[in-house]
């Protein structure tokens, strides 16, 4: 894989790396392509547009290499956000939900390699090189549960997971193996 960042709002460094990912399958001693795929680091921030990311993984899809997500986070703003409001925290939410859907429609089902989240929680301790009092992930500094979770759920769902779940749901799942007559 060839990784690289900022090509959601970098086409023209999108558009090298491509030609860089065609060059070295051109031009090494097994005379075959051998990079199998892209991987695009998502440091995004809130104001990025679902324009921006469809162009992105179309012209990823275009290349016919497998595609993943290798990296995905979502900062409130460029600057730091210790404390986002709550309208900040669903914007993020859907950012989240938009990447994974635009992702999901955009790169054929047999190109999708995966997505990664970059971190964890906001916790102070995850942060100490790298978005410094910032709030990019889906737990917060406690760990958790963020409205971001609930967008990358829905992302990964493709609908409002809300619409229909109770919160007890995952009961039932063990309720049902608990009630099975075991095979005599």
């Amino acid at each position: 894989y060839v990784n690289e960042y900022n090509l959601e709002t970098s086409p023209s460094k999108l558009a090298a790396l491509i030609d860089f990912v065609k060059y070295i399958d051109e031009n090494n001693d097994t005379n075959a392509p051998i990079v199998d795929g892209i991987g695009t680091q998502m440091h995004v921030v809130s104001n990025i547009t679902k324009e921006e990311i469809d162009a992105m993984f179309k012209t990823l899809a275009a290349t016919g290499k497998t595609i993943r997500v290798t990296e995905l986070d979502v900062r409130i703003n460029y600057e730091a956000t210790a404390n986002p409001t709550i309208a900040q925290q669903q914007k993020q939410a859907d950012i989240y939900r938009m990447v994974i859907e635009s992702y999901k429609t955009n790169i054929p089902k047999a190109q999708q390699s995966g997505i990664t989240l970059w971190g964890l929680s906001d916790h102070a301790d995850e942060h100490t090189y790298w978005f410094t009092g910032d709030t990019p992930n889906i737990f917060d500094a406690n760990y958790a549960r963020k409205v971001a979770y609930k967008g990358v759920c829905d992302g990964i769902a493709g609908r409002d997971i809300s619409e229909d779940f109770t919160g007890d749901d995952w009961t039932n799942a063990y309720k049902s193996e608990e009630t099975e007559t075991p095979a005599q």
